[in-house]
C-alpha cells in the first residue's frame, strides 16, 4: 500500500470545501460539533424529538447531504446525468419540497434546518397534535407513524411502505450508530434506545396498524408483498434466465421506487433484503408475477423493458453514489444470510421455469451472461457506478452460493474484544475470528480505495490454523480510511479442504479518532484486479 495526500478525486470524495484543509480529522476525538448543534436547534425550534430527526437522516442517507446521481455515456456526446429526486438530500426529500434551489450544494446543517421546517409543516397540515416528548410507547408510535406517512405515501395500495418505514426507524433507534463527518472532527455517537421499542409494548390499535399485507407467492420460499403499480411495461415477459441487480438504499425506499415513471428504473420480481429482522418479513418478497415485464435502466441511461428474465433485487445501503463515484462506501450492505437466500431462490426459480417455460435447470443455475443463466449486473472494468449495479461483487464468493444453495459450510463470524467500535489511531486492534473446525487458513482484509475511486478488499494477514475454531489477529490503523472520515472496514475469509476452498467469510467496521488526514490507497496491482 502507499500513503498519499488527497488527489482531486479525494477532494471530491470529501466535498470541495474540504480541499486544502490542513488540520487532522478527529484530532480532539468525539465533540459536540456543528451538525449535532444544528440538530438540537432544529428540534427545539420545530418541536420535533431530537433522536427522531437524527434517526431519519441516518436511515435515508447515513447523514450524507450530497445529491446522488449516475453519469451515463461519460466522455461522449451522449453524456447524461440520471438522478433520483428521493436521493437529492440527506433526508430523502426532494430539494424543491424543502424549498431549496438546485443551483448550488447545501451542507448538512442547512438541510437539517430545511427538513425540520418541512416536517413541522407536514404534521401541522395533517391536523394531528403531537407531544414533543419522545418518552412513552404511545408518543413514540404517534411520531413514528406521522413521519412514516410523510416519507412513504400509503396511497395507491402501498400501505405496506409506511409500516416498513416505521420498522426501519425502530431498528435504528434500538441499535444506535456512530457517525463521523466527512469534513470536520465531529463524531456523533447515537445511543441505543432505552428501553428498546418493542411492538408488543405499543397500543393494540398500533400493533394492528403495523401489520403487513402479504399473501402466498408463486414460490413456497417467498411471500407476495402487496404493492400496486409495480409492472408498468405493456410487454409480456417470457423468462429464460435470471437477472440480479442491486438497490443501494434502505428496503422501504427500494420498494417505493418500484413502478415509478422517473429516470431511474429499478423494478424487480423478487426482493431479498439485507436481513430478515422485521416482523412478518422472514422471507424474500415477490412484487410481480413472472410473466410481467419490468423496466430497468440500460447502459445508455434509458428505460428498457425486460422480456426474457426474472429479476431479483438485492437491497442494502451500500453507499452514496455521486457523479458515478461511490462515496461513503459500505461493504457491509450484503450478508451471508442474504446470499444463502439468493442461492435457494435461484434454485427455486429455475425449477419453476423448467415447468412453466421449459428451461433447462442446469443451464439456468450456472453463472452466465445477459442471454442465459444467472447474470449479475456489476461494474465492468473501471467505469463509474450505474444504477442497478452490484458493488463489492466477487465472483468466487457469489458463485459459491449459487452452486450450493445451502451456502458456504458452517458459520463464520468476527468481532472485537468487548464489542468495541471506536479506537484511537495507532492503537492495537485485536480481531476475534470464529469458524468451523475444518478451517486450515485465515485471511484478513482491509477495505481501501484506489486512485480512480473504486474500493477493493486488500489482504494484510494470512495465517494457517489447525484443530481450532477461534483465532485472534491484530492490526493498527492511522489513516482516514476509504471514506476519508475515520471509518474502516475489515473482513476475514476462511479456507479449508484439499484444494483450499472458501468455507466462509465475515466482515465488520470500526471508527478511528485522532486519525491522520492522509488516506492509505490500495496498490495499483490490487486495483487492477478489481471489477
Amino acid at each position: 500500500m502507499k500513503i498519499t495526500i488527497y488527489s482531486s478525486f479525494l477532494c471530491l470524495l470529501m466535498g470541495l470545501a474540504a480541499c486544502g484543509e490542513t488540520k487532522k480529522h478527529g484530532a480532539s476525538g468525539p465533540t459536540r460539533g456543528k451538525v449535532e448543534t444544528e440538530f438540537q436547534l432544529a428540534a427545539n425550534q420545530n418541536q420535533i424529538p431530537l433522536r427522531l430527526l437524527m434517526a431519519v437522516g441516518y436511515l435515508e442517507s447515513h447523514l450524507n447531504p450530497q445529491k446522488s446521481y449516475a453519469i451515463y455515456g461519460a466522455g461522449t456526446d451522449q453524456e447524461t446525468q440520471v438522478s433520483l429526486s428521493r436521493a437529492e438530500t440527506a433526508f430523502g426529500i426532494p430539494l424543491k419540497d424543502l424549498e431549496l434551489t438546485e443551483d448550488r450544494d447545501y451542507g448538512l446543517d442547512e438541510q437539517i434546518k430545511a427538513y425540520s421546517q418541512w416536517l413541522n409543516k407536514k404534521i401541522s397540515e395533517s391536523g394531528v397534535t403531537l407531544n414533543s416528548q419522545f418518552n412513552t410507547a404511545e408518543t413514540k408510535f404517534n411520531w413514528l407513524w406521522e413521519v412514516a406517512k410523510a416519507h412513504r405515501d400509503a396511497a395507491l395500495g402501498r400501505r405496506n411502505l409506511p409500516i416498513l418505514f416505521v420498522m426501519e426507524l425502530i431498528e435504528i433507534l434500538n441499535s444506535g450508530f456512530v457517525w463521523q463527518s466527512l469534513d470536520s472532527q465531529e463524531m456523533i455517537q447515537f445511543a441505543k434506545e432505552t428501553p428498546k421499542i418493542k411492538l408488543t409494548d405499543l397500543p393494540l390499535d398500533a400493533q394492528k396498524l403495523l401489520t403487513f399485507d402479504v399473501s402466498p407467492s408463486d414460490l413456497v420460499r417467498a411471500r407476495y408483498f402487496s404493492l400496486s403499480n409495480v409492472a408498468i411495461s405493456n410487454e409480456k415477459n417470457s423468462p429464460k434466465r435470471i437477472e440480479v441487480i442491486h438497490c443501494p438504499f434502505n428496503l422501504s425506499l427500494c420498494l417505493d421506487l418500484q413502478g415509478t415513471n422517473g429516470g431511474v428504473a429499478l423494478d424487480a420480481h423478487y426482493v431479498i433484503p439485507r436481513d430478515f429482522s422485521f416482523e412478518n418479513i422472514d422471507s424474500p418478497l415477490q412484487l410481480a408475477r413472472h410473466d410481467h415485464s419490468l423496466n430497468l435502466i440500460n447502459h445508455e441511461g434509458q428505460r428498457k423493458p425486460v422480456t426474457d428474465a426474472v429479476v431479483i433485487m438485492l437491497t442494502g445501503e451500500s453507499g452514496r453514489n455521486v457523479a458515478s463515484i461511490r462515496k461513503q462506501a459500505n461493504p457491509l450492505w450484503y450478508t451471508d444470510e442474504q446470499l444463502r437466500v439468493l442461492g435457494k431462490m435461484v434454485n427455486d426459480i429455475c425449477h419453476y421455469m423448467s415447468i412453466k417455460n421449459n428451461i433447462n435447470v442446469e443451464s439456468c443455475i450456472k453463472l452466465g451472461d445477459e442471454n442465459e443463466g444467472v447474470h449479475f449486473n456489476v461494474q465492468s472494468g473501471r467505469e463509474g457506478f450505474l444504477w442497478g449495479q452490484i458493488p463489492d461483487f466477487e465472483s468466487k464468493v457469489f458463485k459459491s452460493y449459487i452452486e450450493n444453495p445451502s451456502g458456504l459450510l458452517g458459520e463464520t463470524s468476527i468481532q472485537f474484544p468487548g464489542k468495541k467500535e471506536i479506537y484511537r489511531a495507532g492503537d492495537e486492534i485485536k480481531i476475534q475470528a470464529f469458524f468451523q473446525l475444518q478451517v486450515k487458513a485465515v485471511e484478513a482484509e482491509h477495505l481501501m480505495r484506489c486512485e480512480n475511486g473504486l474500493v477493493v478488499w486488500t489482504p494484510f494477514s494470512y495465517e494457517q490454523v489447525r484443530g481450532k475454531t477461534e483465532h485472534v489477529l491484530s492490526t493498527r490503523l492511522w489513516d482516514s480510511g476509504p471514506n476519508a472520515n475515520g471509518s474502516h472496514f475489515l473482513r476475514i475469509k476462511v479456507y479449508g479442504g484439499e484444494s483450499g476452498d472458501l468455507l466462509g467469510w465475515a466482515s465488520t467496521s470500526l471508527n478511528l479518532t485522532n486519525f491522520e488526514q492522509e488516506m492509505a490507497l490500495a496498490s495499483p496491482r490490487e486495483c487492477l484486479d478489481s471489477p
